[in-house]
């Protein structure tokens, strides 16, 4: 979306005759006004810090298409307690982007992704839409981390004759904002009939005595395409191919 051209409204902060923990802010276009507000402030989108209170604070962003939610502390930090998202992209009342956020950083502890997308699909009936999860990502004060698990998955939809048929596009396994994963791949690529695996240690491709990335076609049987040998990052092998075509 195009920030300069798109933008409908400006921020509003209504002030009302609240105790400070229920300050609150509103939308003009989304909420009703309060009978006993004091001051309406208009202010730009364009550099200008948002005044806040404690509590949870939705600021909207009203696009041509779609509008964001925003929820701040009293330090202007980006927070929402209870388990509940800090930050939403809202077309027509239905929720396309939602993320977690604790003083400021991505965040969530209840084991559940942190960053979801979502999109619309049409079913049986034209007239109706279901919501599928299509990217899911997890993570631990501001870093993609999961135990043991990918941190970030992508999730392909594909449709034939109304049903809605789902594969892993890719799996991504983070520990403290890095690729890695410890002998097993750290990343998964699933395109229709190809699989590529990539082995990361801390971010970079690495793998001692074996390939670091492999692509495989997957038909009616599997079966290698290529294999490729990293060292910190560099394509590289003592003495023997680094690449392997098959």
């Amino acid at each position: 979306m195009n920030i300069y051209f798109n933008r409908l409204v400006e921020r509003i902060t209504l002030f009302g005759s609240y105790p400070d923990s229920e300050v609150k802010l509103y939308s003009l276009l989304n909420k009703k006004r309060p009978s006993n507000f004091k001051e309406v402030k208009l202010e730009s989108l364009f550099g200008v810090s948002i005044i806040l209170r404690e509590g949870f604070f939705p600021v909207y962003e009203m696009y041509k298409d779609n509008s964001c939610i925003t929820y701040y502390n009293m330090k202007n930090e980006i927070h929402r307690d209870n388990d509940l998202p800090a930050f939403l992209i809202v077309k027509k009342e239905i929720v396309y982007h939602e993320e977690y956020y604790k003083k400021g950083l991505r965040h969530r502890d209840s084991g559940l992704p942190t960053v979801i997308k979502y999109k619309r699909f049409s079913s049986y009936d034209p007239s109706m839409k279901i919501s599928k999860i299509i990217e899911k990502e997890y993570y631990q004060l501001g870093l993609l981390h999961r135990d043991n698990l990918p941190a970030r998955v992508k999730i392909l939809y594909l449709k034939d004759d109304g049903d809605i048929y789902k594969f892993l596009k890719i799996q991504e396994y983070y520990q403290f904002g890095l690729l890695h994963r410890d002998n097993l791949p750290a990343r998964i690529k699933n395109r229709y009939y190809k699989i590529t695996e990539e082995y990361y240690q801390f971010g970079l491709l690495h793998r001692d005595n074996h390939p670091a990335k492999i692509r495989y076609n997957v038909d009616d049987s599997k079966y290698l395409v290529y294999e490729e040998y990293y060292q910190f990052g560099l394509l590289h092998r003592d003495n023997l191919p680094s690449r392997i075509e098959y």
